[in-house]
């Protein structure tokens, strides 16, 4: 029990509270009563420490001024509370008691009157701030395993004289604040939030779990808090406790618990301790489904009555209250174990997790022994009324319905004269009348029937039944224009079109199996015409779409498209996967098949294999009972013949039998006797496909069969061979994860067997272990070859970031996604984690090849078939679809040899060529690939390097540029775009290759052209006023010859980048390398006009700016001093709401700028809060408005100013910013 409960003892109600209430003074009687000030803090350290061994609790709780008195400023106050720390200190490791959770008290000093946090003052803001600070080094010092924040004034009384948005945003302010100075002194304490509803204000920001966590998400602060939960507060706002902690649980944000209960009649906090048992017991329940109360606890945040004023009260109020916690734990765990709410809520919402569905019955005629028949239009009137009411049901929008298919039973059939009206009943599958026909098939055929129709003439086939009605209802088939399947009469009625496929037309006996075409050979040993056969169709092939009346009936859209499906044995096997040689299929159902993959038309199974016997659906009732019976069922046999055989022991006139039964036998011997004989019976199966040498090690089982444990047990044994039983992902991915966290992992990574993670994981795997993000996402491509991804409307996996790596964090509650498919690989609850995206990527091969695309969708099928979970956007992947047939299919760049296949395929790659996934900045041409391959043979150490520059009158600096990388660059290319000075000659001292490029007025054309030029394997590109000083000339010397060569780009640490006509940059993206290399650049030439000249030209032209131009065209003008056309530029840059973050406040401050130049004082202001809107304000904007208010005399919102900068801004030094405050 210990671990979850970690009893806590609350300071203040324990030891400092009086015994008053709203209505009267205190009543209790301490030994202490006769100190005071620092004094009596000290005893009642000595009091609280007895009080916690004589209780043996583990835990205590505080606020700030409870352990010692404030004093009258300050400076007092924190050295009475280091005073009073000390003790506790020596105290704590004498004793080994925990400090659970301590807190700052905002609330009950006049000061805090309208709030700390929340607060209209901002003297008060500070105070505020200065307690928390003290809080935090006071939980460090302390080791304090949370660190809480009660908001007992944050709130208002009226909103009439509220700013709501501000004082919420200082709320958060505060909170980040906070986070930030925890890491800075290093307190790894959790942060909790204490949600009340009211009391004392009238309503609290922090009103419930609801509440809280969405404040927390809105601000971004929801990776670094959870909810310390009281239970009176939860009564006050309405809501049980174990509601409140239903909400934090399932959010991920449960901390830790306040017990105590209130008491309606009273109305106010009371704070009474908690022997509600029933409270308690669901408490508990929600703290166990949590898996722990984690770093929390449960505190007795509780006071003994205004009656129980001696101190032995306060032991039996504790007693009481470990006490009824305890058993609330007891009756938990074991409504828990027996999963009393576990099971009604999954049968509650039984209809969420299973597939959409809707049946409707039929009668069944059998007017003979042996007859077995139904009406066709049962099915056609039964069809519709379930198709109407599965689009009541699921609440789906007929507009949403793109299609319907069909699964039927096989071999019935059903005879239609011209009109397609049926003649008569059709006779089903499992009609024995046909023995006599049959013999005549075998007769007349021979040996012809195997190899045309692959199988032996049986009852329940539909070419036996046709010559029935030849034979005894003559006149019948001469009217007959075509015979169907029932699922095709079905289909016929509700799109007008004759179709069937080939899964059902190989049951009809009519079909050269091989040739797939109907057998005119069979057909006309029996005078029948082959235009009594429909047309053959695929099963995935659409055959029309709904008749307007249909449409009318079911609902649906006329447009819905209809597709032909198959044989409910061969769809069956398809969901389950049976589609490549060695996969067998068990489906013990209403009746029981084997069914294995043959690829080869040639194997001959000598006609023993097709369809076996039949069970007795009954028998599933009892199944429950047969662990406890021993194999063979204490000697009760059965023989699984309820309406005869067909396979490998075709005769329509056995049945069924029970041998051996005695007095003895209960009825759970039946149960187990009817499985074995069952199970048996397709053993004999099983056997046939082995001695035709077929590979049977895996039976995947469905039907049934498959929904017991000790019939896939039985299975297993009897087959000698490995069951594989079909679970939804869900199920599977739980086992994974618990068998995973069963060995106590730090991390987890989860990938598939068909995934992999690219080399750049390697280079940067310590930096993300030793981060503190608990969470690691990266980008799955899902690739169609070894060099093509899926990339179109549908398929767009690569666009989104996914978890793989996850810190584990046994503290913390998991739950599934309960979904069939796409379940995620992960629980839930890392939603909540504090998360960061990073460059390795993941290749999905599980749609590289054409058949594992089959098995995927036909899996989807099988898994999802309503496609709830989104299997309908992969209809593409129909047999013999290879990727290069599909729409969209992305070349995918990852590494060096991206090059060597992208050559291949003929591309030419320029600086800003772009694919959907990766930017492409390597050589054009691909010299460098020749580069890179004679270096590997050679084996040489060191990477090459072309060093690129653009130069027009750089006569005073381009020596000194090109001598700092002077042996380095194993290639110099300088490109000049019309010098006229010495530029070319000083050049012509360090290279042969200076190439003429006209010029443009476009820097990217003339950067992209240099490129072009170079030959080696990587690019270095400089300035001619760009330089490498002596320390950084010898790292890239060492940079050259270490780099790894995964690495794609080096850069310094912020990027050096270009594309665009003026102040090109580079787009850097691929596998990276943050070098500490840096280029200094020494700039030697005045600012000209030829950058706003072409911004200039291109608006006079009429060209449309991107928000990158208007931000760099408001640049130029600004720093020409055209400071009114700057400011309209940088507006609308602002305006389109694109951009970097930095580059929109940084033009706010540039308005500022203008504005200050133009003397509009309060438009400069306006500009600089206008920054606020896309981030939290930076410190030199904080620094600026401050100087602005004091130059006017407002000296407290330039303080506000200056120290709300100081308290949470890392911009600029804080000495600095003190100076200037």
């Amino acid at each position: 029990m210990e671990e979850h409960f970690r009893f806590g003892m609350a300071y203040w109600h324990t030891l400092t509270a009086g015994g008053s209430d709203p209505f009267g003074a205190e009543t209790a009687v301490r030994s202490w009563d006769k100190y005071s000030g620092l004094d009596l803090a000290k005893v009642r350290v000595e009091a609280a420490f007895e009080f916690l061994e004589k209780m043996n609790l583990p835990f205590f709780c505080f606020h700030d001024v409870d352990i010692a008195p404030e004093g009258n400023s300050l400076r007092e106050f924190y050295s009475n509370i280091d005073t009073i720390v000390d003790l506790i200190e020596g105290h704590m490791k004498s004793s080994g008691k925990k400090l659970l959770w301590n807190t700052a008290n905002m609330f009950s000093n006049p000061r805090f009157m309208f709030g700390a946090a929340s607060t209209c003052n901002a003297d008060v803001y500070a105070h505020a701030a200065a307690q928390i600070k003290k809080g935090l080094e006071v939980g460090k010092r302390l080791g304090a395993e949370n660190y809480v924040f009660w908001g007992g004034r944050e709130g208002y009384d009226t909103l009439l004289n509220t700013d709501m948005q501000l004082e919420q945003d200082n709320i958060a302010r505060m909170f980040h604040m906070a986070v930030d100075y925890a890491k800075e002194i290093g307190f790894d304490a959790q942060f909790l939030i204490e949600p009340k509803p009211k009391e004392p204000t009238k309503h609290q920001y922090d009103y419930d779990a609801a509440t809280s966590i969405a404040f927390l998400q809105k601000y971004g602060l929801d990776k670094h808090f959870k909810l310390n939960l009281e239970a009176n507060h939860a009564t006050l706002a309405g809501h049980t406790f174990d509601h409140e902690i239903r909400v934090a649980r399932t959010n991920g944000m449960l901390g830790s618990l306040d017990a105590n209960q209130g008491d309606m009649l009273i109305g106010w906090d009371t704070d009474e301790f908690p022997v509600d048992m029933y409270d308690a017991t669901l408490t508990m329940y929600e703290v166990l489904k949590n898996g722990g109360i984690g770093r929390g606890g449960v505190n007795f945040d509780a006071k003994v009555r205004r009656g129980s004023f001696e101190a032995d009260d306060l032991f039996l109020a504790h007693i009481a209250g470990m006490d009824t916690y305890a058993k609330g734990l007891k009756v938990a765990a074991k409504l828990i174990e027996d999963r009393v709410f576990d099971d009604f809520i999954e049968k509650r919402y039984s209809s969420f997790s299973e597939a959409f569905e809707a049946s409707e019955a039929y009668p069944l005629y059998q007017p003979k022994a042996g007859y077995s028949e139904q009406n066709p239009e049962d099915w056609v009137e039964q069809t519709i009324v379930s198709l109407r009411k599965l689009l009541e049901v699921s609440g789906v929008h007929p507009s949403e319905i793109e299609g319907l298919s069909f699964s039927g039973q096989m071999h019935g059939l059903v005879l239609v004269d011209a009109e397609g009206k049926p003649l008569r009943n059709a006779i089903l599958w499992n009609d024995t009348r046909t023995t006599a026909q049959c013999r005549r098939i075998e007769k007349v055929l021979d040996g012809k029937l195997l190899s045309i129709a692959r199988n032996r003439a049986l009852e329940g086939f539909t070419l036996p039944k046709i010559l029935w009605v030849q034979e005894n209802e003559p006149e019948l088939l001469q009217q007959a224009a075509l015979f169907l399947l029932p699922k095709d009469y079905v289909r016929y009625r509700l799109t007008g079109d004759y179709a069937m496929d080939y899964s059902d037309a190989a049951g009809t006996l009519l079909l050269d199996v091989a040739g797939k075409q109907w057998s005119t050979e069979i057909a006309e040993a029996f005078e029948l015409p082959v235009s009594l056969c429909p047309r053959l169709v695929e099963s995935f092939e659409e055959v029309g779409t709904l008749l307007p009346e249909i449409a009318d009936q079911t609902g649906l859209a006329a447009a819905t498209k209809v597709f032909a499906g198959g044989a409910d044995n061969a769809c069956g096997a398809i969901g389950a996967g049976i589609l490549s040689e060695g996969q067998t299929m068990c489906s013990i159902g209403t009746s029981g098949v084997v069914l294995s993959y043959e690829e080869r038309k040639d194997l001959d199974f000598e006609g023993k294999v097709h369809f076996f016997n039949h069970g007795e659906k009954d028998a599933f009732y009892i199944m429950g009972g047969i662990d406890g019976i021993p194999a063979g069922s204490n000697g009760l046999l059965f023989t699984p013949y309820i309406v005869g055989e067909r396979t490998p022991h075709p005769d329509a006139n056995i049945r069924g039998s029970f041998i051996g039964m005695d007095a003895g036998h209960k009825l759970e011997h039946f149960g187990r006797a009817v499985m074995e004989g069952i199970t048996f019976s397709l053993r004999e199966s099983i056997d046939i496909l082995r001695d035709a040498g077929k590979t049977v090690n895996e039976v995947i089982s469905i039907g049934g069969g498959a929904k017991n444990e000790a019939w896939l047990q039985m299975q297993a044994d009897v087959f000698n061979a490995t069951i594989v039983k079909l679970e939804n992902e869900v199920s599977l991915r739980k086992q994974q994860w618990e068998t995973t966290v069963a060995t106590g992992p730090e991390w987890i990574l989860n990938l598939d067997a068909d995934e992999i993670l690219t080399t750049d994981f390697g280079i940067v795997r310590n930096q993300l272990l030793g981060g503190t993000e608990d969470a690691i996402y990266f980008r799955l491509f899902d690739m169609w070859s070894e060099t093509h991804y899926r990339d179109d409307q549908y398929w767009q996996a690569h666009a989104y970031y996914r978890p793989f790596l996850v810190r584990y964090r046994p503290e913390w509650s998991y739950e599934w996604k309960e979904t069939p498919q796409h379940c995620g690989r992960f629980p839930l609850t890392i939603q909540h984690f504090a998360y960061g995206c990073h460059s390795p990527r993941v290749k999905h091969y599980g749609w590289a090849r054409a058949e594992d695309r089959i098995r995927k969708y036909e899996r989807y099928q099988a898994l999802d078939p309503d496609a709830r979970y989104g299997w309908k956007e992969q209809n593409v992947l129909e047999a013999g679809v290879s990727y290069d047939q599909i729409p969209n299919v992305s070349f995918w760049g990852e590494d060096r040899h991206f090059c060597i296949r992208a050559q291949a395929l003929g591309f030419r790659l320029y600086v800003d060529t772009h694919f959907p996934a990766y930017h492409i900045y390597r050589l054009s041409e691909l010299q460098g690939v020749a580069a890179f391959n004679r270096r590997a043979i050679r084996g040489e150490e060191s990477i090459s390097i072309s060093l690129c520059m653009i130069v027009k009158n750089e006569e005073a600096s381009l020596a000194r540029c090109l001598d700092s990388v002077n042996g380095i660059a194993d290639e110099i290319v300088i490109v000049d775009t019309g010098s006229t000075d010495q530029t070319r000659q000083i050049a012509a001292r360090y290279t042969e290759r200076i190439i003429d490029f006209e010029w443009v007025d476009d820097f990217a054309a003339a950067r992209n052209f240099a490129f072009e030029q170079a030959t080696s394997e990587y690019i270095l590109w400089l300035d001619a006023d760009d330089v490498f000083e002596p320390d950084d000339r010898v790292k890239l010397i060492e940079l050259k010859r270490s780099l790894d060569p995964a690495v794609d780009s080096v850069t310094m640490d912020y990027h050096l980048s270009f594309t665009a006509e003026v102040h090109e940059y580079l787009e850097v993206a691929g596998h990276l390398l943050h070098s500490d290399v840096a280029v200094t650049h020494k700039k030697d030439k005045e600012y000209t006009d030829r950058n706003l000249k072409i911004y200039r030209k291109r608006e006079q032209a009429g060209e449309e700016f991107s928000p990158r131009d208007l931000y760099y065209f408001g640049n130029e003008l600004k720093d020409h001093g055209h400071f009114e056309d700057a400011v309209n530029y940088y507006g609308k840059f602002l305006d389109t709401g694109l951009g970097w973050v930095e580059d929109q406040i940084a033009a706010c401050q540039k308005i500022a700028d203008c504005e200050a130049a133009l003397e509009h004082s309060e438009k400069e202001v306006s500009a600089l809060l206008r920054s606020f809107a896309f981030d939290l304000p930076r410190a030199e904007i904080c620094c600026r408005l401050g100087g602005y208010f004091a130059d006017r005399t407002d000296y407290r919102k330039a303080l506000y100013c200056m120290l709300y900068n100081d308290k949470y801004f890392k911009d600029l030094e804080k000495d600095s910013v003190l100076e200037k405050a």
